[in-house]
């Protein structure tokens, strides 16, 4: 029993703030887990804002130990865009510090608002604001890679 409960307080901690800032962004929290996994806990949590979703991951070691950041990815479109990658999805938040997700999770948001509005006029062409690219997967491959 004591190996399930070690570390799970700070996870606890990591989980409630990213779905605190996710609120705070307009996003409705779908999913928030933790899994074991090792040597400690895998923090998982999915949210909902009109056609888009975010996912956040992160780990906590069982002695309460965390790096400070987590991976934060979105995508846009429905479940039929999803199916024929045609879904607009975010990278670029790869190592987003934990002291920032309330900000993040914000600019995700305007993101997220300022993509459905060209895709809505019919423009799926990828966008990029700083260093976070939003495209339909061969678009962000290509980003990414130069081709």
């Amino acid at each position: 029993m004591r190996q399930r409960r070690a570390g799970r307080e700070p996870a606890e901690d990591v989980k409630r703030r990213i779905v605190e800032a996710g609120k705070a962004a307009g996003f409705e929290k779908d999913t928030a887990r933790m899994f074991l996994q090792g040597d400690g806990r895998v923090i998982y949590v999915r949210l909902l804002r009109g056609a888009g979703s975010v996912s956040v991951t992160g780990f906590v070691g069982v002695d309460g130990s965390f790096c400070g950041h987590v991976r934060v990815a979105a995508t846009l479109g429905s479940d039929d865009d999803r199916m024929a990658f045609h879904a607009m999805n975010m990278h670029g938040r790869e190592a987003v510090p934990l002291d920032r997700i309330r900000e993040e999770m914000s600019a995700v948001a305007e993101e997220m608002d300022k993509v459905e509005s060209a895709v809505d006029s019919g423009d799926r062409s990828p966008r990029r604001f700083g260093d976070v690219l939003w495209g339909r997967p061969i678009d962000t491959h290509r980003g990414f890679f130069g081709r």
